[in-house]
């Protein structure tokens, strides 16, 4: 049996919703056309940070190693997901971070994307709502308005302009009916969420 080693991994996703409104979620799912623009980091958030374990001496170059590592990714995010991991199945939009490079979830495999955020993103939202607190900061409240993935983020802004997502719901189709409304809620102390379900799951499972 050969040797594992383990490697560092990070995964982002965004709401379908703000894919959408950005006109991004059909090209990314586009079979024909392999999706080569920048992915806008802002809309996204890290939700898992850690290692997963690999047998290097099954590869044979760096390409087949990369490959071989980002399927394990997939298949380890769709079909075993790691204790503690609160994201949704790694799905077509999704990022994935290995080794300072970024690969997008694409239709077919991965496609090795520039992932930042777009220099000249609004600061202005029209369908945000601000709230101040009288610590100076604020809490953003911004509709994403889509018939397919509507979803309601809820961000910290600091003093300086610093942003962080407090929590979100949205309407996951990946969800069996009755069950599609979702929240996703972080918390200060840690990168990735610490809940991501549906609303109804309290219901589901019989819980009063």
């Amino acid at each position: 049996m050969s040797e594992q080693k383990k490697i560092p991994v990070m995964i982002f996703q965004a709401p379908f919703a703000s894919l959408m409104e950005r006109g991004l979620y059909l090209k990314m799912h586009d079979h024909d056309h392999p999706f080569c623009r920048t992915v806008p980091a802002e809309y996204y958030l890290p939700v898992f940070r850690g290692e997963i374990e690999y047998s290097p001496s099954l590869l044979e170059n760096d390409e087949q190693r990369t490959c071989m590592i980002l399927e394990k990714v997939y298949t380890i995010f769709n079909t075993a997901h790691p204790s503690g991991y609160c994201g949704r199945s790694l799905s077509v939009g999704d990022v994935v971070k290995l080794e300072g490079n970024y690969y997008l979830c694409a239709a077919i495999g991965f496609q090795q994307v520039s992932f930042q955020s777009s220099p000249n993103h609004p600061t202005e939202n029209p369908t945000a709502c601000p709230l101040g607190l009288p610590d100076g900061t604020s809490l953003r409240v911004t509709v994403c308005k889509e018939t397919a993935y509507p979803c309601v983020n809820i961000d910290l802004i600091a003093a300086d302009g610093t942003e962080d997502r407090v929590c979100f719901a949205e309407y996951n189709l990946e969800k069996e009916p009755g069950h599609e409304l979702c929240v996703g809620v972080y918390c200060a102390s840690k990168d990735d969420t610490v809940y991501y379900n549906s609303y109804f799951r309290d219901q589901e499972a019989g819980d009063s």
